[in-house]
């Protein structure tokens, strides 16, 4: 159990080792995939924008100098519709359950020392003084941490959910859509061919859900963590 008010913050790469891409992987990954008329272009153009604007964002993006995408959408906010759908149709696809739960110690398993040290007791999950902030978009760690927190002492799914809902979690720039929890697993319910003109990736104003965050969460003050593993560096 963590007793000490703690706040985890996750950088680019906390989550490569359950195969998500670095910001450089994800920009060449957007660059490739909207690099032509390809098919994700032709999908998004008939639902979003038209082939030009992803084209056009493609370009600048690619010669912008920066490896996030984040930042990029940043100084450029005439791209951020269809830089949200680029984003959630790259990173949709890593969101898999078999990457999560493989042998310990096959790719950093910092989601397992951290579930260990949440799920001493079920009783007093939620009296964990933890607080999580993310700069990152995909449910990984939610996801895990869920099923771990199920699997591991055998209570129904809503008696999880009432334990799992006191964690708090926030994402600093949006996250893939919306997460339910529900008897299987915490599925993003989101997907890209049925949203028409809406995006899946929900995107967040940072500055103001971190002051709303430092004011609300009770664990923030005694120990700030800063995540991002060495060997998923974004270069």
């Amino acid at each position: 159990m963590i007793t000490t008010p703690t706040v985890l913050v996750l950088g680019a790469g906390a989550s490569c080792p359950c195969g998500f891409p670095t910001a450089k992987q994800l920009k060449h990954r957007i660059c490739e995939v909207f690099s032509s008329r390809t098919p994700a272009i032709r999908l998004l153009a008939d639902n979003v924008a038209p082939v030009e604007k992803f084209l056009e964002f493609r370009e600048a993006f690619w010669k912008s100098g920066t490896v996030s995408v984040d930042a990029f959408l940043e100084g450029r906010p005439e791209f951020l519709d269809v830089g949200k759908f680029a984003i959630a149709y790259c990173l949709i696809p890593f969101e898999s359950e078999a990457n999560l739960f493989t042998p310990p110690g096959d790719h950093g398993d910092w989601y397992g020392y951290l579930s260990e040290r949440l799920n001493r007791s079920f009783d007093e999950f939620e009296h964990n003084k933890l607080s999580i902030v993310t700069f990152n978009y995909d449910h990984s760690l939610e996801h895990y941490l869920f099923t771990s927190l199920l699997n591991w002492h055998g209570r129904s799914v809503d008696d999880c959910i009432g334990k799992f809902a006191k964690l708090p979690i926030i994402h600093v720039y949006g996250q893939l859509g919306k997460s339910r929890i529900h008897s299987e697993v915490v599925v993003n319910t989101c997907r890209l061919a049925k949203t028409r003109k809406r995006c899946p990736l929900q995107w967040s104003a940072p500055l103001r859900e971190l002051r709303s965050f430092t004011r609300r969460s009770p664990n923030y003050g005694k120990s700030i963590i800063f995540l991002r593993p060495p060997s998923a560096s974004v270069f």
